[in-house]
Order: structure tokens, then C-alpha cells, then sequence
């Protein structure tokens, strides 16, 4: 299956290396996804999830985005494969990308064909779905590591590639436990421009949840409120001058994010 799998990779990038050629007006000749690569794609594809082995989501990703571009899609309807594929390696939300009538609100994709691909892609959706304050949000395997470790550890230290989901799912976890008991926030940021976008999203997020009770603001203040959840949205330089004061302290619980 290897084999296959490079043999399948390697007509996939030449068909999107023509495209790209042809786009950029280099070449006339284009190459296109015939019956048999679909075919076997789909063959590997499921061959692979079903080990559902961390180090092959990439390539997962990679084949699905290119048959995704790729394919005709008045030809071969890809939508409920493709779903149940993403949702297998803990990708749930990127098969959203492939179902343009996913509903946002209750989370929830359109029925597929089959009962059994129901059955076995909500199981796996279940596995990736979090709570908050009535609201339901769909994470990645990624993402559900790092809201488990936030709830079970005291320091919790990430690492990952831009545009893996880390700030959405931190902020998500933050207004979770805003939810249910007020705590001060402190979350520091290495630029001024960053300071803006998360306060933003911490505004835009806690009305979307129906959280009021709290106080966002980008300087430290000495008395903070103790009616409200205290948000600080503070740069590196304002949080080290703040935590180098000795009046400085905070009336309840802090959730530091650095």
C-alpha cells in the first residue's frame, strides 16, 4: 500500500504543478483527475485513516485538499467520503470546508447517505465537541489536548505551527471557566497590534456566550473589580512593569497566558 499511496501522491502534485503552470501562463497543457485516481485515492485514503496513526494527518490533509480542488465535483460527489475521512483522523473541522450546509449554530453537519457513516461520523464528532455556557464548539484532536491539559494541569506549556487552533481553543478554555466562576485574566502579548485583535475576540466572544459580568482592559490597574471577571490584554513590557510591582496583586483566582 506504500507504493500506492507514493504512486497516488505523485500524480496529484503533477496535476496541481500543470494547473499551477497553466495559471501562471507558462504552459498550455493541463492534466486532469481521471475515474481510476479517484478511485484509488479513496482507496488509500481509507486504508490510512482507519489506523488513524497521528504522523499520517498531514498526509491526509494534503490528499483530500488536492482531490477536493482537483476533482469534478458534478461528477463524483465527494462531500460524505470526505467527511467521514477528516472526522476519523480528528479533523472535524475541516470537513466543514467540504459541507456548504453545515449548520454553525447546533454544529452539526447534513445527513449523509449512509446510517452506518452517520453513526460512525458522529462518534467521532462527539469526541471533539466542548461546551460552553449552552454553546457547542467543534475542536480538533489538537485543540481537545490542549482544553483537557488546561482543565487537569496548573502550567500547561504548547507548541505548535501557526494556524493550528492554539489561541482560538486557549481563549475558548478562558471563557469556559469565566462561565462558571469569575477569575482575573492576564494575557500577555509580544505586540501592540496583537492587543487590539485579542481584546476583540474576547469582546466579540463573551457576548456571543452571553458572558457580561467581567471588565477587559489594557493596563494593569492596582484595585481591581471584585464584582467582575478582571480581563487584562496587556503587551510584555506593561505585564513585566505590572508583576515587578510589589502592590500588585489580584482578588481571585489568575489565569496567565503568555
Amino acid at each position: 500500500m506504500e507504493d500506492e499511496i507514493k504512486k497516488v501522491i505523485s500524480q496529484w502534485l503533477e496535476i496541481d504543478f500543470l494547473a499551477v503552470a497553466n495559471k501562471l501562463e507558462f504552459i498550455k497543457d493541463t492534466k486532469i483527475a481521471d475515474e481510476d485516481l479517484i478511485y484509488r485515492t479513496i482507496r488509500c485514503l481509507d486504508s490510512i485513516t482507519i489506523k488513524r496513526d497521528e504522523k499520517d494527518v498531514n498526509l491526509v490533509i494534503a490528499l483530500i485538499a488536492l482531490m477536493w480542488t482537483y476533482a469534478d465535483k458534478e461528477i463524483y460527489d465527494l462531500k460524505d467520503i470526505l467527511i467521514k475521512f477528516l472526522s476519523r483522523i480528528g479533523y472535524p473541522t475541516s470537513a466543514i470546508i467540504v459541507d456548504e450546509e453545515f449548520d454553525k449554530k447546533e454544529c452539526r453537519f447534513t445527513a449523509l447517505n449512509s446510517w452506518l457513516d452517520e453513526l460512525t461520523v458522529g462518534s467521532n464528532q462527539l469526541l471533539n465537541e466542548v461546551e460552553v455556557n449552552g454553546h457547542t464548539f467543534m475542536l480538533t484532536d489538537f485543540q481537545k489536548k490542549i482544553w483537557t491539559s488546561m482543565e487537569s494541569n496548573r502550567v500547561v506549556g504548547i507548541s505548535a505551527p501557526t494556524s493550528a487552533g492554539k489561541s482560538f481553543v486557549i481563549l475558548l478554555k478562558i471563557l469556559q471557566k469565566l462561565s462558571v466562576q469569575s477569575k482575573d485574566v492576564v494575557y500577555i502579548v509580544p505586540t501592540l497590534s496583537l492587543v487590539n485583535q485579542v481584546t476583540e475576540d474576547f469582546n466579540a466572544m463573551l457576548k456571543e456566550l452571553g458572558i457580561d459580568k467581567y471588565k477587559i482592559s489594557n493596563a494593569f490597574a492596582q484595585k481591581d473589580d471584585l464584582d467582575v471577571s478582571n480581563i487584562y490584554v496587556l503587551t510584555q513590557e506593561k505585564a513585566l512593569a505590572a508583576f515587578s510591582n510589589e502592590e500588585t496583586a489580584f482578588s481571585k483566582k489568575l489565569i496567565l497566558v503568555t
